[in-house]
């Protein structure tokens, strides 16, 4: 090589290579994951498989920040994990205020935040957390003290325009004070009615703590309505006391809530919503063999 550089010194055909421009930003390793690799992993190993509850919400989360952008209109998700700032997610907690996103909003992703940093270090994907503890927007806000409560008639709009099953989702939420998810992972073996109880089991619930509740006697038309299966019996103790009609887990409500709130104030969205899940089923239905 040197003899090279010589013999086009002497033919001045030489060149001085330019040295590459230096960079603030530290290089990302080949060997490292992306942001979004790490971030499915957190969601399956410490949110599912440790059985938290609200495990899908913060999938849903997650994919709001996945596909947040940041530098060169490229995706968060698409950053190396140990290259994520905590000036890419105050950006992001930034952008929710503008939205104009509650306060009990972004405490949710701030808590996210928190447990994804913590996790992030202590598996060896970062040296150093994400966020650190004096950083002026990614802290939990105060919320201001919520008092809301049904207005006169407002329930009886809501049953008019839900369907069987949401309606007696709503009657069982405002007699039990339970949230979706707990109503909709309730089997029929928590269910006591000699007792005149039912049990909401730590791994569903919020506070992560089993739970008694009493059911009224409201509550307990509801249940006696959906005891049997279509065949005329009992379902067994492992069917899902909100499930289909056969007793099968339903993931979630939030379509034929949406649709039930609209209905019920007078918006024909509401019917749209409707139609849209039915020509959904019959699609399913018809690419079924």
């Amino acid at each position: 090589m040197a003899d090279i550089i010589r013999g086009k010194i002497r033919a001045g055909t030489f060149t001085l290579q330019p040295a590459p421009a230096s960079t603030s930003e530290p290089q990302q390793d080949s060997n490292e994951i992306s942001f979004e690799t790490f971030a499915r992993l957190f969601l399956e190993r410490y949110n599912r498989d440790r059985g938290k509850a609200s495990w899908q919400d913060d999938g849903y989360m997650i994919n709001q920040l996945l596909a947040f952008p940041v530098i060169d209109d490229g995706r968060l998700g698409e950053k190396s994990v140990r290259l994520v700032t905590e000036d890419d997610l105050e950006a992001f907690i930034k952008h929710l205020t503008t939205q104009g996103r509650a306060s009990s909003t972004r405490n949710h992703y701030v808590q996210l935040f928190w447990a994804m940093s913590r996790w992030a270090v202590k598996k060896g994907y970062r040296d150093a957390p994400m966020v650190g503890d004096d950083s002026d927007v990614i802290r939990r806000k105060k919320e201001a003290q919520r008092h809301r409560r049904l207005e006169p008639g407002e329930e009886d709009k809501l049953l008019r325009s839900a369907g069987p099953h949401l309606q007696a989702m709503i009657v069982a939420a405002l007699e039990t004070c339970s949230r979706q998810g707990e109503l909709l992972t309730l089997r029929w073996g928590d269910v006591s009615l000699p007792r005149g109880e039912i049990i909401l089991r730590a791994e569903h619930t919020k506070d992560r703590e089993n739970r008694i509740i009493p059911i009224s006697s409201r509550f307990r038309e509801v249940l006696a309505m959906r005891r049997d299966s279509p065949a005329g019996v009992p379902f067994p103790s492992s069917a899902y006391v909100f499930g289909d009609e056969i007793g099968q887990r339903v993931g979630n409500v939030r379509r034929a809530w949406q649709t039930a709130v609209l209905r019920a104030h007078g918006s024909h969205a509401g019917l749209d919503l409707e139609e849209e899940d039915r020509t959904e089923r019959q699609r399913q239905h018809e690419a079924e063999p």
